[in-house]
């Protein structure tokens, strides 16, 4: 599934599962996607991703078993993320790059092979509240 410049794309109770590549993901300017109760697992690089200035907002989901990173954030993409659990997934849960800014509150971000976060590069920013990480 995706969302790419000015496109949107809402996602309520979804399973993204298995995919080659990312779950979820929202690319290039403008471009929004949101997603509620839905499960990111078993995809062969990332759960849910975000670049190039685009925004997603994920509320109440579970992102997990990835190959890859549980979340990634980059190019001056923003992500909203509440009341998610990220897991066991190939590098960090979450990870801000080139840029990435990023939202969370009452997460949680569990048994990752690396971080729970990360927050690399330039400008990359990461507010967190009521956060696990272990």
């Amino acid at each position: 599934m995706g969302a790419d410049e000015s496109g949107r794309a809402s996602l309520d109770d979804c399973q993204l599962l298995s995919n080659k590549q990312c779950g979820a993901m929202a690319s290039g300017l403008n471009a929004e996607m949101a997603l509620s109760q839905c499960v990111a697992s078993k995809n062969g690089t990332h759960g849910i991703a975000a670049a190039g200035r685009s925004s997603i907002t994920v509320v109440d989901s579970t992102v997990k078993n990835n190959k890859q990173l549980g979340f990634l954030i980059q190019s001056g993409a923003k992500a909203d993320i509440k009341k998610t659990v990220v897991s066991k997934n190939g590098a960090h849960g979450i990870c801000l790059q080139l840029g990435g800014i990023a939202s969370m509150a009452d997460c949680k971000s569990l048994k990752n092979k690396q971080t729970g976060v990360a927050v690399m590069g330039a400008s990359s920013t990461a507010t967190c509240m009521q956060l696990v990480s272990s």
